[in-house]
């Protein structure tokens, strides 16, 4: 088979075999920027040492740097883990490997392998937008008690110096001498340092010293720098109510670059019921806690509806703005059985706003009605506006073939994105099913998203597309499965799969960068995976034109 060579130059053309093509509107074909591929030689390693089994997901800072953890070859197995950045193949750096000194930690101390999944924590190897990198890791060796304060959170730049942010086992500020944290850390929340000035929040449990198992004994803390802080302890009044803060050992927690901390709360005490004990706070550096959600309180945009239940949200749900996104059932008012019972909000500190309701119309469909969404599927970005999936009622012209879509804009102003059964632009195939989707949305108002295809092409239909969506460009294709890219000079290989990192890191998205930069996991068919960034055309930029590509891309057959 021959191979088409494509060739972009700085003049504006697209150069394929000779022939010159200028470059006009956004097009299906998206030069790929291969980061690191398993099996290939890490840069700055002795000759042999390669990546592993990559089978994390990245994220990227808003200057291009790409941060994962992944498993290395041709090293002891101490030391077969590591954390790794870069915005290139030729720039990658090792930033931490299991084995070596805990940055931070008493001498001696070293960051324990002991499996994948118990010590150092490449799961949670992730980069805010200020590129501060951070992880968890099990410690072992001197100055370290294993089942104390052998677990620590760790961050630092890519080039520079890194340090602990967090240990188990520390003395709890505010509690009585001897309260010290619990040894392992939740690394659902042990999350990303805040934008720029290494700042991070955790929920914990805690022991000895005054805390009072089920009444006191956990806690969020911050820590600043290393400077530790609380932030609030179960068992103290929740401000707003006459009730009690509940457990935050676990909490669904959220920060962003101003410093500020959403979380959600069981509650109990005073006249606390189950039908108002669900809450959520926000917190501030230098301030208190504010109520700014709470179960059994009137839902806005409604006729005496209230919320029920604790709000879900997933994935990234709250801004740099302060503003967050939730679903939530609704009760009584004006609420017709299940018809409207769900809903979808943008709140903040001063109210929320109604985005999406159940029972509702559907922008941009004719007879459309919304009868379900997708609430780990939706994403709020540093604008204010939101992207969701939704499914609506069939009948008449809407069938089991077109009722699901993508919807994104303010609350109140949602707009049609995409809908299934319309046309893939640039190839002979049209959208599957959408109402499970995931739309990341950036603050630029760019949408990226996996979908499935159907055609009557083989070789596209029930094939997976990377779409992305501009505001000047329009809707198109990144790349495809059975696609084949090119990972090393020669080395062509078959895509089977795309993988995009879900949350946020401080406001905003850990796979898609408010500057337009895209950063996933792409399998191939042979099992192996690289780490992979796509620049996404933003307003204004050249791309190529989608007859030129449509009729340039390489496909396996």
């Amino acid at each position: 088979m021959r191979r088409n060579k494509i060739i972009v130059v700085a003049s504006g053309v697209l150069v394929v075999a000779g022939t010159t093509v200028p470059l006009a509107h956004a097009g299906s074909l998206s030069p790929a920027n291969i980061v690191a591929m398993q099996g290939q030689q890490i840069p700055g390693q002795p000759a042999g040492v390669t990546y592993g089994a990559l089978t994390n997901n990245p994220s990227i800072s808003a200057d291009g740097y790409v941060v994962w953890g992944g498993a290395i070859n041709g090293v002891p197995a101490v030391n077969g883990l590591g954390a790794f950045s870069g915005t290139s193949a030729a720039t990658v750096q090792m930033v931490a490997q299991s084995g070596m000194q805990a940055p931070g930690g008493p001498a001696g101390a070293t960051m324990d392998l002991n499996g994948a999944s118990n010590g150092f924590q490449v799961g949670t190897v992730k980069v805010n937008s200020a590129g501060i990198v951070s992880y968890v890791s099990l410690m072992t060796g001197g100055g370290v008690t294993t089942g104390v304060n052998n677990w620590g959170v760790f961050s630092g730049t890519t080039g520079g110096a890194f340090g602990m942010l967090a240990r188990s086992g520390s003395q709890v500020p505010g509690a009585a001498a001897g309260t010290i944290t619990n040894n392992q850390f939740s690394t659902s929340t042990a999350g990303t340092p805040v934008n720029g000035s290494n700042l991070l929040y955790y929920g914990i449990g805690i022991t000895g010293g005054d805390a009072i198992s089920g009444v006191n004994n956990s806690v969020i803390l911050g820590s600043d720098n290393g400077t530790l802080f609380q932030v609030a302890r179960q068992g103290a009044a929740a401000p707003g109510t006459d009730g009690n803060l509940g457990s935050m050992s676990s909490p669904t927690m959220f920060a962003n670059s101003g410093g500020m901390l959403l979380f959600n709360n069981t509650l109990s005490g005073g006249t606390v019921t189950s039908a108002n004990d669900s809450a959520t706070y926000l917190y501030e550096p230098g301030g208190g806690l504010q109520l700014v959600h709470r179960e059994g309180n009137i839902a806005p945009g409604t006729l005496g509806a209230t919320f029920s239940g604790g709000p879900s949200m997933f994935s990234a749900n709250f801004n740099n703005q302060g503003q967050f996104l939730f679903t939530t059932n609704l009760a009584g008012g004006d609420v017709d059985g299940t018809t409207n019972n769900q809903a979808v909000y943008v709140g903040s500190g001063s109210g929320a706003a109604l985005a999406w309701r159940k029972g509702s119309d559907a922008p941009g469909v004719a007879g459309g009605v919304f009868t379900a969404t997708n609430s780990i599927g939706m994403n709020l970005a540093n604008s204010g506006k939101v992207a969701l999936p939704a499914t609506m009622a069939q009948g008449g012209a809407i069938s089991a073939a077109n009722d699901t879509g993508v919807w994104w804009g303010a609350p109140g102003a949602l707009e049609l994105l995409v809908r299934e059964g319309d046309a893939v632009p640039t190839l002979n195939a049209a959208f599957g099913a959408l109402g499970n989707v995931t739309p990341f949305i950036n603050a630029i108002d760019q949408v990226v998203f996996t979908c499935a295809m159907t055609s009557e092409d083989s070789v596209l239909n029930g094939k997976t597309a990377l779409m992305a969506f501009d505001p000047v460009q329009g809707l198109f294709p990144i790349a495809y499965t059975s696609e084949m890219l090119e990972v090393a000079p020669g080395d062509f290989r078959t895509i089977s799969s795309f993988n995009l990192r879900g949350g946020n890191a401080d406001g905003g998205l850990l796979t898609f960068s408010d500057t337009g930069l895209l950063a996933l996991r792409v399998g191939f068919t042979d099992g192996t995976n690289a780490i992979v960034t796509y620049a996404v055309p933003a307003p204004g930029a050249i791309a190529l034109a989608p007859i030129a590509v449509a009729g340039l891309r390489r496909r396996r057959r």
